[in-house]
């Protein structure tokens, strides 16, 4: 690992068999797959869009946002 001036290596408190990232994903299934079965990701995301401070603001003006459509 190269460090620059000024910076120090972080230890990170991990066993050693623990799985990295690309090794988590080594069974062959995409992320967006094992994602899609758990939950269904647009029907969350266009339910809190009227929660959501600014989006709430231009689903009440909506002809006023030209650039956004429902």
């Amino acid at each position: 690992m190269q460090m620059n001036e000024g910076t120090q290596e972080v230890p990170v408190d991990s066993p050693d068999d623990a799985p990295t990232a690309i090794e988590s994903g080594a069974d062959g299934q995409s992320l967006r797959t094992h994602i899609e079965q758990d939950i269904n990701l647009p029907h969350v995301v266009r339910k809190s869009y009227r929660k959501d401070t600014v989006f709430a603001k231009i689903l009440a003006h909506l002809e006023a946002y030209e650039c956004f459509g429902v």
